[in-house]
């Protein structure tokens, strides 16, 4: 999504899954996050956490199946100021995760009230093609397996649109050796802000954006990273 396009629209709410006493770092991140944004900003929501979350068991059961509704009105009541809502988990990626079961049963209790709905995983839009100039150094770490493209000397405007690159992007690493292109999604901040690679499994000299086309389409499917509607 353009970063134009998310400057449409106002502040987002957000709201978190899960329950207190799984994590101890959880607990205290869903605090801070709460204090950082405010109250008028954030719910949480324990009754779509996985209930099976530290009970041995695995697989995914939804605690309270009526927090599906709870949380499309949260959706619905943001849409009338032009709002959108962010609900996250502590999971880095949708895949595996309870989001995207409750991503599914959020876009069929819309469709029930006749209410068009679309799930996206943030920042949202269509996955991108791009190019952006590296040392060989870096070029070298991903051929050898490297999963990070460092971005600590890109400009910060260079940074903020990173940051938007929808996952599953494919991004052609140009350097004085030569061009390699990787799968990545938006940029992540660490000590530095860096691109994450996630695909190909082996990156290749020969990689290039046209060539790894069908790999992205099938990362984006296999890890959840499609729009759910």
């Amino acid at each position: 999504m353009p970063l134009s396009a998310i400057a449409a629209f106002g502040p987002p709410c957000s709201s978190t899954f899960g329950f207190l006493g799984a994590s101890g770092l959880w607990d205290s991140a869903i605090l801070h996050f709460e204090e950082a944004v405010g109250k008028s900003r954030y719910r949480w929501l324990p009754k779509l956490g996985n209930k099976r979350i530290g009970s041995g068991r695995g697989g995914i059961q939804i605690a309270d199946l009526s927090g599906v509704d709870e949380l499309l009105q949260i959706v619905l009541d943001a849409a009338t100021d032009n709002r959108r809502v962010i609900f996250f988990c502590a999971c880095e990626r949708p895949g595996s995760c309870h989001r995207a079961v409750v991503a599914s049963l959020l876009v069929k209790a819309a469709r029930r009230k006749g209410v068009p709905l679309n799930v996206v995983e943030w920042p949202g839009g269509e996955p991108e093609t791009i190019d952006i100039d590296i040392p060989d150094k870096v070029v070298k770490d991903v051929l050898r397996g490297g999963n990070r493209v460092p971005l600590a000397a890109s400009h910060p405007k260079q940074i903020r649109k990173f940051a938007a690159l929808p996952w599953c992007s494919r991004v052609g690493l140009h350097s004085s050796s030569g061009v390699v292109a990787i799968i990545c999604g938006p940029a992540q901040l660490a000590a530095d802000w860096y691109l994450p690679v996630i695909g190909p499994d082996v990156s290749k000299p020969g990689d290039t954006i046209k060539s790894l086309r069908k790999e992205a389409e099938r990362l984006r499917k296999s890890l959840g990273f499609r729009p759910v509607a």
